[in-house]
């Protein structure tokens, strides 16, 4: 999987976002249809989402006293 700059003049295939993508995430062996074509808006908040979800599971599988630490 990789980011790319995307050269084509094409809407962001996120929600019903209407600014124009910036950026493409290529998926590895998925077939023709392997590009998301995604805004830089709509990129932010999916990494912000995607911290998020990492950080939570992260402190879920912390050891017992490093959980106690971080309250």
């Amino acid at each position: 999987m990789k980011i790319i700059t995307t050269p084509y003049k094409i809407r962001c295939e996120l929600g019903i976002c209407h600014n124009y993508a910036r950026r493409a995430v290529v998926l590895d062996r998925v077939g023709a249809g392997s590009r998301i074509h995604i805004c830089e808006s709509c990129m932010r908040t999916l990494c912000a989402l995607m911290q998020e979800e990492l950080d939570k599971t992260d402190r879920k599988n912390a050891p017992a006293g490093k959980k106690a630490a971080d309250k």
